[in-house]
């Protein structure tokens, strides 16, 4: 077994570790994957395709465990493994981003095969807002409630060709529900609509698209109110912006159950009833690792000057956040 099995064999060695030293950050574990027909595990060092990187396996382990997901349901629901190995095999290394569907930022992503967990890849950039902000990002996920939808792993693929980033993530929407209504929402309104050709299933509305109220109760609404402040205000500490809300709405009209005998949070999901019990709501802040960088402040002072400065999606992030919420 290589790469992700291998990882999870070796971690399920040892205990969970709950205290880390600095090193722990910044710890890489790396594994050779195999060319075709390299049977001897002896001399993979020196018949490796790729070189499979494992960033601070035992942190995003301990992230993991707190949501309630062990090694062997991780392990085993990511059944990419195979498919990754199938590809390298062939050497079809380009043909990979082939398979995902691309995102605005060029990004592929897919489902594990139970659809509990998703995985895309991610710039360098992104990359290394996350390894160098992790003890920050750690604190935060396992220190109160959060909206972020959690990255449980991060690994790197290189070869010859050059390298690719991976982080794996909890799927915000449970598979057994259908999704009756999707919207990736920034708070702002330049170019935030969907165009009609582009609106198919799965495909999420903007911000200009969302035509709805949100019908929650003034307890849970302050709630939730309380718990995206917390979030926004670590990602401005993180100076990053461009994150979205992903919002997910299940109609649940044949659901007979009275509200009051319900949990006003959908079995761990993050879903939150509507006041009167007919939909469903699943939140979650995705797209969270972009810095506001050099690039992003001359691309904020461009669009400015072409569009409402106030309305574009590229801000500070102290100005983003605010907005935000």
């Amino acid at each position: 077994m290589w790469g992700i099995q291998k990882s999870i064999d070796n971690l399920k060695k040892g205990p969970l570790v709950d205290t880390f030293t600095p090193l722990s950050y910044k710890e890489k574990i790396k594994y050779f994957l195999p060319r075709e027909g390299a049977t001897n595990p002896n001399t993979w060092s020196t018949n490796k395709a790729y070189t499979f990187i494992d960033y601070s396996p035992h942190v995003f382990r301990k992230i993991r465990h707190h949501f309630g997901i062990s090694d062997d349901e991780f392990s085993i629901s990511l059944g990419i493994e195979q498919l990754v190995l199938s590809i390298i095999f062939s050497g079809q290394f380009r043909s990979y981003q082939q398979i995902g569907s691309y995102g605005k930022s060029g990004s592929i992503f897919f489902y594990s095969y139970d659809g509990q967990f998703m995985v895309k890849t991610v710039s360098s950039k992104e990359a290394n807002c996350l390894t160098s902000n992790l003890a920050l990002f750690l604190d935060h996920m396992t220190g109160g409630p959060t909206a972020l939808v959690p990255i449980i792993a991060l690994y790197e693929l290189t070869n010859t060709s050059g390298s690719m980033f991976v982080i794996v993530m909890k799927n915000l929407f449970p598979p057994t529900n259908k999704l009756d209504s999707l919207y990736d929402l920034k708070g702002s309104e330049a170019g935030r609509y969907t165009p009609s050709l582009e609106r198919k299933p799965g495909v999420p509305l903007k911000d200009l698209d969302f035509q709805r109220d949100i019908s929650l109760s003034p307890i849970v609404r302050d709630s939730f109110f309380k718990q995206l402040t917390r979030d926004s205000t670590f990602l401005c500490q993180l100076e990053v912006m461009d994150y979205s809300v992903l919002l997910g709405i299940h109609n649940v009209n044949s659901d007979t159950t009275p509200l009051e005998n319900k949990s006003v949070y959908d079995d761990g999901r993050n879903g939150i009833y509507s006041k009167d019990g007919t939909e469903l709501y699943y939140v979650g802040i995705i797209d969270y690792l972009v810095r506001f960088g050099t690039r992003k402040f001359l691309e904020n002072q461009f669009k400015g000057l072409i569009e409402d400065k106030d309305k574009i999606s590229v801000q500070h992030p102290t100005i983003y956040s605010k907005r935000f919420l």
